[in-house]
């Protein structure tokens, strides 16, 4: 029995074997043209939506439950009536007020007015509030200025 060419057969499927994995890459001398470089775009991020609560209702600027939100941007806001709590989230406007028990102001460089108010809450900056009354003053803004008339 010749063993030969199981032999052979064996190291010539060995050889086959381990050239298999061996490739060449080509390389070209062929430079792409900077317009014809792809570049990935950014993906987009996930989408946000948010249903309101079935109660909600959007700032009117008007007293209703006791609150009002002035969130307009105009040279004049008038509330005559107050209310307990109001809330100032404009700029640039002059707001006058009624008597009010909590006055919140979160915008920059309005004029305020107030018949009469208990506390001032500024978060805001360059606002001046005119107001009666003996009012407890938070102001966490800059550059405020409050006046007792």
């Amino acid at each position: 029995m010749h063993k030969t060419p199981i032999l052979t057969i064996a190291l010539g499927a060995s050889l086959i074997a381990a050239l298999a994995g061996c490739t060449t890459a080509a390389t070209t001398s062929n430079p792409t043209s900077p317009a014809s470089t792809s570049t990935q775009s950014p993906t987009a991020g996930p989408t946000i939506t948010s249903t309101p609560d079935a109660d909600y209702k959007a700032p009117s600027g008007m007293c209703e439950n006791g609150e009002a939100t002035i969130i307009q941007d105009v040279s004049d806001i008038a509330l005559p009536e107050g209310c307990d709590i109001v809330n100032v989230l404009t700029n640039g406007s002059t707001v006058d007020l009624g008597p009010v028990k909590q006055l919140n102001i979160e915008g920059e460089n309005n004029t305020i007015t107030v018949e009469k108010v208990e506390h001032i809450g500024i978060f805001g900056t360059g606002n001046d509030i005119t107001h009666g009354g003996e009012a407890a003053v938070d102001d966490q803004g800059s550059s405020n200025k409050t006046t007792q008339k």
